[in-house]
């Protein structure tokens, strides 16, 4: 992984993207909880989505994660936490028809595709960008 020289500074939080995203699988995986916001009131664009992952999938992260040397991990025992911008991700059925976003996401399983953007980082805490695009 290589990161960009530059850094964007958003209020407290400042972003340093990679020279190339890397794609993550996400094959069979459960979606654990409803993409949502701590504290939000359903209106909210950018939610959190948790997956259930494979164990080679958590090695993956964490190898990334230390060698970004980043305090906080997206893993926590299987499970992986990714952003999600509703209004960008795209949703196939089964047959890789594209379709509609349906009204609630907890519990199905899903092939999913996830990227690793860059890291983020504050006065006291840093870790990976993972979006989820597909």
């Amino acid at each position: 992984m290589k990161f960009s020289d530059t850094s964007k500074k958003v209020g407290s939080v400042t972003f340093t993207s990679l020279t190339k995203p890397v794609q993550l699988r996400l094959d069979s995986s459960q979606i654990v909880y409803e993409p949502g916001v701590y504290k939000g009131d359903g209106s909210e664009n950018r939610v959190n989505i948790s997956f259930k992952v494979p164990e080679s999938t958590q090695q993956t992260v964490s190898d990334m994660e230390k060698e970004a040397t980043t305090t906080c991990s997206c893993i926590k025992e299987d499970i992986m936490k990714c952003k999600l911008s509703l209004d960008r991700v795209r949703f196939y059925d089964i047959g890789k028809s594209r379709m509609t976003k349906p009204d609630k996401l907890r519990g199905f399983v899903v092939n999913a595709m996830a990227t690793v953007r860059g890291k983020w980082e504050t006065r006291t805490a840093s870790g990976l960008s993972i979006e989820v695009t597909d």
